[in-house]
């Protein structure tokens, strides 16, 4: 038996997509963690989101964060392919990638600034 599709009375609470970046860890909803801990992991994939127009980019926009997709859009992401994290919601996709999770305060110095360099470009 198969996962429910996007519309079906059997999906209630399933959300499919083709290829879905999940980006979620703990906290990654709080302006300092998705700053430090998941904006470089968007740089590290973001040649691997060119190559596939099909793929949306999970994230949290839980507690008031109306930022996360702002500072995507400065680093090149479509906010048509963001995909805001709904509680309740179990997605699955066709191809499923997990970012390897960050240490939680301990970003790692060389990523952090690869992505404020991008971040940089984009705000020009």
């Amino acid at each position: 038996h198969s996962l429910p599709q996007n519309g079906s009375a059997v999906g209630e609470g399933w959300e499919f997509h083709q290829t879905i970046v999940t980006l979620l860890q703990r906290s990654s909803h709080a302006y300092y963690h998705f700053l430090c801990e998941t904006v470089p992991k968007v740089v590290l994939l973001y040649h691997d989101m060119e190559a596939h127009p099909e793929a949306k980019i999970l994230v949290d926009t839980s507690f008031g964060n109306t930022w996360s997709i702002e500072i995507l859009r400065l680093l090149g992401i479509d906010p048509q392919r963001v995909v805001e994290r709904r509680e309740g919601v179990a997605y699955h996709g066709g191809t499923v990638i997990f970012a390897r999770p960050t240490p939680l305060h301990t970003p790692y110095p060389h990523l952090l600034a690869s992505a404020a360099a991008e971040l940089r470009v984009g705000a020009r």
